[in-house]
């Protein structure tokens, strides 16, 4: 809590006076059961370094999620509160708010198409044309519903604010976090393109506790290596190695590469990185959190720091990192 930023903070009183109403409760009570459930919660977590992913992570530890986010259930629980109906419908739709979306716009289509063939019906259209009617109407009933599904929705629906942590003065040691950048190369010009990206988000984001890592994924292949890797690979070790003797703090890298190997892929009937995007983040997970069985290259890489990482942030290519994030 001391480490959320000041809007996250007063966010929390005001739930907590808003609870205290709604209980006939004191707010101090209600905040040290709020407590009591973050170190219970805090007790059950892992061992620092196990490499166990249970649902008792840093999130399930903050108060903040017994006051903002799902925990709440748990706090209500514990004073035995029953919500009323109205916010009771409220968490409803809240809940399945993409499923009642994803009806929504069938069912305001169906509706619309409905009235228009009830119209047509009652001037005495022939069914041949009535049909033709409809097809033709199917697209602009569509557009109109989704139109009034959306306005709908943003006014039945309010925006809330991101509970944060005040990094306003540098990422404390202990959330220690990792930028990623993916691709697939096959020239050293992407490679050189891409690492220049890859500084500029490090020098609008300098910080003793922000890394940056390039997971890279070489081209499709018929075969597991070809002629020209080891020299496209040794390229962009140089390149990372360059930016790590420009930039280095101490005896700690700044800046990682991460090459996987291709592993036949008998789906495609080629050889390629396993899982593309989605196998390198499990890959890099599986690393942070200890393991050695991964395709990964390990090219520039200091595994020490690696192992201390809390957070991972992954950018597609051409994203970027807003300052401050």
């Amino acid at each position: 809590y001391a480490r959320s930023d000041f809007q996250t903070r007063d966010l929390c009183r005001h739930r907590i006076e808003r609870l205290a109403r709604a209980l006939g409760e004191n707010e101090v009570d209600i905040a040290k059961k709020a407590l009591e459930l973050a170190k219970e919660a805090r007790s059950r977590a892992p061992e620092q370094g196990s490499g166990e992913i249970e649902d008792t992570q840093i999130r399930y530890q903050h108060v903040g999620y017994y006051l903002l986010d799902e925990g709440l259930y748990q706090l209500e629980k514990a004073f035995q509160y029953r919500p009323s109906v109205w916010i009771a419908l409220g968490r409803l739709i809240k809940t399945n708010a993409f499923t009642i979306y994803s009806f929504g716009i069938p069912t305001f289509s169906a509706l619309i198409l409905l009235v228009l063939s009830q119209y047509a019906v009652y001037h005495g259209t022939g069914l041949g044309v009535a049909i033709l009617l409809l097809i033709l109407a199917i697209i602009p009933a569509s557009a109109l519903a989704i139109d009034l599904v959306q306005w709908i929705a943003t006014h039945l629906t309010t925006p809330f604010l991101l509970a944060k942590f005040d990094f306003e003065s540098g990422v404390p040691e202990e959330y220690r976090t990792l930028v990623v950048v993916h691709g697939i190369f096959n020239d050293k010009e992407s490679i050189s393109k891409f690492l220049e990206h890859l500084e500029v988000r490090y020098l609008a984001n300098d910080d003793t506790n922000i890394f940056f890592a390039m997971l890279a994924d070489l081209p499709d292949a018929r075969e597991a290596v070809l002629p020209g890797d080891a020299e496209l690979i040794e390229y962009a070790e140089e390149q990372v190695c360059e930016l790590n003797s420009r930039y280095q703090q101490g005896d700690e890298k700044r800046f990682f590469l991460l090459f996987r190997k291709r592993l036949w892929n008998e789906g495609e009937g080629k050889f390629m990185g396993w899982e593309r995007k989605r196998g390198k983040l499990n890959e890099l997970n599986q690393l942070i959190l200890g393991s050695e069985n991964t395709t990964f290259l390990h090219n520039v890489i200091d595994l020490s720091v690696l192992r201390s990482i809390k957070f991972v942030i992954t950018l597609d290519g051409d994203s970027q990192l807003p300052r401050g994030t």
